[in-house]
């Protein structure tokens, strides 16, 4: 049986895809999204929204150098605005496009911007730079020397370096699980005597009530009707 246009649209390959159609030729060619509806079966609708979606893909001839300052809140509060504003004279020369971006997904080091260098697969993050530093690396890239992106391995951040420690270098005594589970034992327990006394199961109906609701049970070998119904009621 093939499959349908709707389920071939929404395979891992598309995106990847559009990136080797893109990294071939510049940007997304109307002529090249169109032999590759047809190869593969996709709309070409489809390939419109999923490259219209994704800011780093372009559906026309980009300049050199693509500069995307993300003007969402995070960025927006910490002067992407003005600093997009600043950028702009960038385009004078005819080599470079300024253009506000929606959410580059690096709130934690506002503002972000991405550069896009024709005949480079993906684009260059920078993070938390100011407005100079942007100005230079963009000459750089200019010069075929642009830096590389910034990376968060050496990057301290406010408030030192990151570090998820939930008992902050102290004993791991995993109280909460404990509880947790205590209090999970302790419903079971409550649940069987109910199961024992008051429905007269016998050992076996019990110990396979435990082992359904832990979960622990094997596959292949169901519940019994009122067993499984005991455990979706507890």
């Amino acid at each position: 049986m093939t499959k349908s246009p709707s389920a071939e649209s929404y395979r891992a390959t598309l995106v990847p895809a559009l990136h080797e159609i893109q990294d071939t030729h510049g940007y997304l060619t109307p002529a090249a999204l169109r032999e590759y509806s047809q190869r593969v079966g996709v709309p070409l609708y489809r390939l419109q929204a999923v490259a219209s979606f994704f800011p780093h893909f372009r559906l026309s001839p980009p300049k050199k150098v693509t500069v995307r300052v993300c003007r969402d809140m995070a960025c927006h509060l910490a002067g992407s605005g003005g600093m997009l504003d600043a950028l702009r004279s960038l385009e004078e020369g005819g080599q470079v496009a300024v253009e506000g971006a929606s959410c580059l997904g690096r709130c934690d080091r506002a503002p972000s911007t991405s550069v896009a260098v024709v005949g480079e697969h993906g684009e260059h993050y920078y993070h938390g730079r100011s407005g100079d530093d942007l100005r230079g690396i963009v000459m750089g890239a200019l010069q075929s020397s642009l830096p590389p992106s910034d990376s968060d391995a050496s990057h301290a951040g406010p408030y030192g370096v990151s570090r998820i420690d939930a008992y902050d270098g102290g004993a791991r005594e995993y109280l909460a699980v404990r509880k947790v589970l205590a209090a999970r034992d302790a419903s079971l327990a409550a649940a069987e005597e109910i199961l024992r006394t008051q429905k007269n199961w016998d050992f076996e109906r019990v110990r396979q009530f435990r082992l359904g609701a832990l979960r622990q049970r094997r596959t292949d070998s169901p519940l019994a009707p009122e067993v499984a119904e005991a455990v979706r009621e507890w």
